[in-house]
């Protein structure tokens, strides 16, 4: 930045974009570029953009206009644009021929009043001006929301609500996605108890009776498998037991799966 002002010739203007944590940031380094420039006189306006004006990146950035002489006034102009402009899509904003006309008209009506030595109002909400003095008590920030009136009504930036309800968004899904691989674990260690449970019993068991499964149950041949998942059911109080299911003179369930009552009195009518 310096160099370009060096290279400027003499009463020249320079525009140079910059992100806009270097407007108050609190690096040292950051602080004395600002200091210098202030101090130089080579200042002469701040104008703040909106976020995501450009294709590859969200940034906001801030137009620093400069002069490579001296000012007759130690005046800056600071115009607070970030609330302009209005979204082409979720990720991408557009100024309109309205926003640009009303930045313009805030810094020709600036330098207009600063040629004739009058006094100037700014625009509140867009903007205002700043003295040397009013710079130097704040550490040399270039923020224009230090130094532009707001309007009593005004809320929140858009900007800024459209990054909170997406940092809301984000966190609500990193909240379901713990939920969800809590409840997978919760499952998990039922199981495993379960079996735990059975194999206990087992162990604790001496004296079990050899029975038929028949004498016990109904044993019938039932439906094909794609039928028995097309009536599968979560509230179904039937359980299902497939040959795969029998192992080691056990029945060995993994999912269990189960039907309603109706449903298996139905299928069992139609394979009799």
């Amino acid at each position: 930045m310096q160099d370009a002002l060096r290279k400027l010739n003499p009463g020249g203007r320079l525009a140079v974009l910059m992100p806009n944590n270097a407007l108050a940031s609190a690096s040292r380094q950051d602080r004395d570029i600002r200091r210098n420039l202030v101090e130089r006189g080579a200042l002469e306006c701040i104008i703040t953009l909106p976020a995501k004006l450009f294709r590859d990146t969200a940034i906001p950035v801030s137009v620093w206009i400069l002069r490579n002489a001296p000012s007759r006034s130690r005046q800056i102009l600071f115009v607070d644009a970030r609330h302009l402009g209005v979204m082409e899509s979720r990720t991408r904003r557009l100024l309109t021929e309205d926003d640009t006309s009303a930045v313009v008209r805030a810094v020709a009506s600036w330098q207009f009043d600063r040629e004739r030595s009058v006094a100037h109002a700014g625009t509140t909400g867009l903007s205002g001006t700043a003295e040397l003095d009013d710079v130097r008590d704040r550490d040399y920030s270039l923020n224009p929301a230090d130094y532009v009136a707001q309007s009593v009504s005004a809320g929140r930036d858009a900007d800024d609500l459209q990054t909170e309800l997406e940092a809301s968004a984000a966190m609500f899904r990193r909240a379901r996605h713990v939920m969800v691989l809590a409840d997978q674990q919760m499952t998990k260690v039922q199981r495993e108890l379960d079996s735990l449970h059975a194999l206990v019993g087992v162990r604790e068991l001496t004296d079990w009776e050899e029975w038929p499964l028949g004498a016990i149950c109904e044993v019938q041949a039932g439906p094909s498998p794609s039928l028995i998942k097309r009536t599968r059911s979560d509230d179904g109080i039937v359980p299902v037991v497939q040959p795969t299911h029998l192992r080691d003179r056990r029945i060995v369930v993994p999912d269990q799966m189960s039907v309603r009552h109706e449903h298996a009195e139905g299928t069992l009518r139609s394979t009799a």
